[in-house]
């Protein structure tokens, strides 16, 4: 491992590679003076908290396996078209492969340290769990879902299929056909709908209030499953409905939903575990720097 000093070019040179990627897509050499001074900002951030965390006691017994560097490394290769290409890129950031891994490693560490902290994150408990329930019950209202298809035919009197009145009769036909045999709906969608859904049989998926025209939400959300609509008309053209499926809206029983909500505010509490644990590290790191600095050095030797 190494020390600090030697760990600072390479880790920050990493980051600015990393972020200006993520942030721009950039490389560091491309950026402007403004995207230049928020990349550095963020990786000067980012490496001080790496020093915070890697120096304190709970990243002293912590193993990063080689194997767990190697795919990190495999993956930052992937991006590029070709070997030549990731060498290229290091070169003109400082970095070679062996610094990349270093750096690699000293990330990896990072995060299975903020791990190991949460880990010890105090449990939620189940008097937690249903006081938030039903302290916040209207955040767990879930609206009503349908499911279902559509045909389109379009209105364009520059064709002839679609002029206003051919286009009223290819639509009665098909709604006639459908309102017949719906389980043909699909069949006929593909065959006749001038939709782009036309290739999924028409499908309208996960339906909600507000997705679709008013003049078809009115009707879709009045149907029952399995049947079809009369021919609806919309800016867009005409339409025959079909109804498959309706999942009611409301409020989910606490029963319903306690795992999932158990498991999101435990998420929370590591989540604010760390935070609070990363910022007294800091504020350690902080004290620990300004305790040796050369003018408190001269002042203990008075």
């Amino acid at each position: 491992m190494s020390d600090s000093s030697s760990a600072l070019p390479v880790s920050v040179n990493y980051r600015l590679l990393r972020i200006a990627t993520d942030q721009f897509d950039k490389a560091p050499s491309q950026l402007d003076e403004s995207q230049r001074k928020k990349v550095s900002s963020i990786a000067a951030k980012e490496y001080l908290l790496e020093q915070a965390v890697l120096s304190s006691p709970e990243a002293s017994d912590i193993i990063v396996p080689p194997s767990q560097v190697d795919i990190a490394l495999q993956q930052i290769c992937e991006r590029y078209e070709s070997e030549e290409a990731f060498e290229e890129a290091l070169e003109e950031n400082n970095l070679s492969v062996a610094g990349l891994r270093e750096a690699l490693h000293r990330e990896l560490w990072v995060e299975a340290v903020i791990a190991k902290v949460e880990s010890r994150a105090p449990v939620v408990d189940e008097t937690e769990v249903s006081l938030f329930y039903y302290m916040n019950v209207d955040r767990f209202t879930r609206p009503e879902v349908r499911n279902g298809r559509h045909i389109l035919i379009t209105i364009n009197p520059e064709f002839p299929d679609n002029t206003e009145e051919a286009a009223k009769k290819r639509i009665a036909l098909v709604q006639k056909r459908v309102a017949k045999n719906p389980e043909r709906f699909a069949e006929q969608a593909m065959k006749h709908s001038e939709c782009p859904t036309a290739l999924q049989g028409g499908e309208l998926s996960n339906i909600k209030a507000g997705d679709l025209y008013q003049s078809l939400e009115t009707v879709f959300f009045a149907m029952q499953p399995g049947q079809v609509s009369e021919v609806l008309e919309s800016p867009v053209g005409l339409h025959v409905l079909y109804c498959e499926s309706v999942q009611a809206g409301g409020v989910p029983s606490y029963e319903e939903i306690a795992d999932k909500l158990r498991e999101s505010l435990q998420g929370q509490q590591c989540r604010r575990h760390s935070r609070e644990w990363v910022q007294q590290r800091l504020r350690q790191v902080s004290a620990e720097a300004a305790a040796t600095t050369p003018e408190k050095a001269v002042e203990e030797t008075e």
